[in-house]
Parts: structure tokens; sequence; C-alpha cells
């Protein structure tokens, strides 16, 4: 009698589906810092910008002088109060004058393609 030897059957991924983790893993840590990095320009160009664009749309912040001695002892506040109320209101227009502002930066051009190239291996490796 011939004795049959039954293997298992091995499930196991194409070559193609194959996903090596430590790559992956690494692959992620690279975005995590290229986000940072991103972020970090990101920041710096705001702080570049965002007061320029502010006192185009709501004027300069109020100066304490021009209040002091005034009959109004609120007057300051008040005015402090209407300049924060016009930039709440002018929030979007503020941003999307900004992010066109960046757009045209290098280095937050270099950043977001940096990033992009990074999750489009992260994908083209199959991870997850």
């Amino acid at each position: 009698m011939k004795r049959l030897l039954l293997l298992p059957f091995l499930c196991l991924m194409p070559a193609a589906q194959a996903m090596d983790y430590v790559k992956c893993e690494a692959i992620q840590k690279a975005n995590e810092r290229a986000t940072q990095s991103r972020m970090a320009v990101y920041k710096s160009l705001q702080s570049k910008y965002r007061p320029e664009i502010e006192r185009e749309l709501c004027g300069s912040y109020p100066n304490v002088m021009d209040y002091v001695g005034g009959s109004d002892p609120l007057a300051y506040s008040k005015a402090g109060l209407n300049h924060a109320k016009c930039i709440s209101r002018n929030i979007d227009e503020s941003h999307s004058r900004m992010m066109s502002l960046m757009e045209q930066e290098p280095s937050y051009i270099e950043a977001k393609a940096r990033q992009a190239k990074i999750q489009a291996d992260y994908k083209a490796e199959g991870c997850y």
C-alpha cells in the first residue's frame, strides 16, 4: 500500500501583492517627517504672509496711545474687538489669499511634492 503524503496547502500571496512591513513602516516614518517639514514651512510662510493680508483687509491693530486721554475709557477695547471681528469675518478670504501666495513659494512646492512622492511610494508598495 502506497502512502500518500498530504502536505497542507500554504496560503501564500502572489509576489505582486506581497508587502514588506519593514519597508512600509520606513515609508510611513518618512511621510511623518515630510508632514512635519511641510507644516514647518507652512507655519513660517503663514507668519510671513498673514499679518500683511490682515492689514490689507482690516487695517492695522489699534494703537493704545491713540486712545489715551479720550472721553471713552473703553474705546481701545472696542476698537480691538472690532478689529478682531473684521479678521474673523474675513478668515476665508485671508486663508485663500495666503494659500495662493504659498503655492508660489519654492520651499512649499518642494515640501508638498516630497510628501506626495512618499505617499505614492507607500501606495505603490501595497502598504495600508
